[in-house]
Parts: C-alpha cells; structure tokens; sequence
C-alpha cells in the first residue's frame, strides 16, 4: 500500500533502481513521519522532498532524517510584447548515446549528482534517461546544433525543463533562451520561469544576463534508507 503522504515515482524508481517516492505536501510533517516508519522496515528506498526554504520546516525534516542537498532557486522573466528578431533554432533535436551521456554529465549540480549517497553512476542514468524522455515528446525543445532548451506551456507562461550546451562559449543558451523569448512572446505568454540550483553559479549568470531574476528559493531534501533497519 502506498503511504499518505508519499507519490511513488516509478519513473525515478528504475532509474535508481530501487523504491523512490517524492513528498507530497510537503508542510504534513506527522503524516510524512508515519509513512517513513512504515517503510523502515522493508527494501531500501529514496525520498525527495521540495520545501520552502524556512529554518522551521528545515529542521522537521532533519529530525527525520532528512539532509538538505542543494539550494533550488526559481528564476522569472517579464515577457515582452516586441519581438525584434526571428527564432533561429529548431524545434526539434535528436542526440546519439555519446551526446546523451555528455549532456548528462554536465547536470553535475543536480540534486542527485550531488547527493554522496546517491551512486554517481545512478545519478548520471537518471539524467540521461530524463534528456532521453524530453527530447522523445515529453515536452517542446528549441535547439542549436547539441544544445537544446525544452520546456512546457503552462496558462499564461512558459517553464523551461532543461537547458544544456555541450559546445561552450558558442553562445547557444543565450540564444536558445532569447529565441524562446520570442516563442514566448508570439504566443502571448507574460513570463517565462525557471528553476536552477543556487550553487550552479555557470547557469545563474546566463539566465541573469537573460533578464531572469530570482522569485522564490526552496531547499532539495533526501532520505536515503539502506533497508532492513530504521
């Protein structure tokens, strides 16, 4: 039986082969702790939370075992109603294995990457399969050469997904994030939103020299359970 307060991923469960669950609501602290017990004692398993960044509701987490792994930051950008230059990217892109493996490499600030716990070569799987899934439909994708923005339409905004160049200083996520400005624009969205680790100083620069600023900040929270024991 699946616990109250946990969604079992089983997306995120093959790729890190074994039992993973996010929170749910991410403030019923009692609930998460009962659902926690009651796996305890079975296979190992993962849990990944997103809450607020609040000391407070940090420090519930902790007390039950929670660590905090990375700083996540949502970024925003006021869309404008001029569009001065045609997109040049295009809407589509299809990566080799090798491609596939270099682009997931380069997520090194990920929540999983940096997680000591989490097997690196696991970490890398699940980012390969994530670009591998997103590039097949999960959602749309602009792109230049091997490097490639995709990202959902939501209302009255666009969210990116992933942004990853493996050609640096080529200019591409300047452009693949100016050029889905326009996308924006054209189909009259107001804002487009982003979320990237604080500590992922690389990415936080473009997408400040992009007119994106920060919104809000969250804190990536794991529990790894070795299994057999509490």
């Amino acid at each position: 039986m699946q616990p109250g307060n946990l969604k079992y991923s089983a997306f995120d469960a093959t790729a890190f082969g074994q039992d993973f669950y996010q929170v749910g609501d991410a403030e019923a602290t009692d609930a998460l702790a009962q659902d926690i017990s009651a796996l305890a004692g079975g296979p190992g398993f993962i849990v990944a939370a997103k809450i607020p960044a609040d000391p407070a509701t940090e420090a519930d987490y902790l007390a039950l075992g929670f660590r905090r792994i990375t700083t996540q930051l949502q970024l925003s950008r006021a869309v404008t109603r001029t569009v001065g230059h045609s997109i040049t990217s295009a809407p589509a892109l299809s990566l080799d294995d090798a491609a596939l493996a270099t682009h997931a490499r380069g997520f090194r600030f990920g929540r999983y990457a940096r997680d000591p716990l989490i097997p690196p070569e696991a970490a890398e799987r699940f980012k390969r399969t994530w670009i591998k899934n997103t590039l097949a439909g999960r959602r749309e994708v602009l792109a230049i050469e091997t490097s490639f923005v995709s990202y959902r339409e939501d209302d009255d905004r666009l969210e990116i997904d992933l942004l990853s160049s493996i050609t640096p200083r080529r200019g591409h996520a300047t452009q693949l994030l100016t050029d889905l400005h326009t996308t924006a624009a054209l189909r009259g969205k107001h804002r487009i939103d982003v979320t990237t680790e604080a500590e992922n100083i690389g990415a936080l620069n473009v997408y400040l020299k992009a007119a994106f600023r920060p919104v809000a900040a969250s804190y990536a929270m794991h529990l790894v359970h070795a299994g057999g024991r509490a």
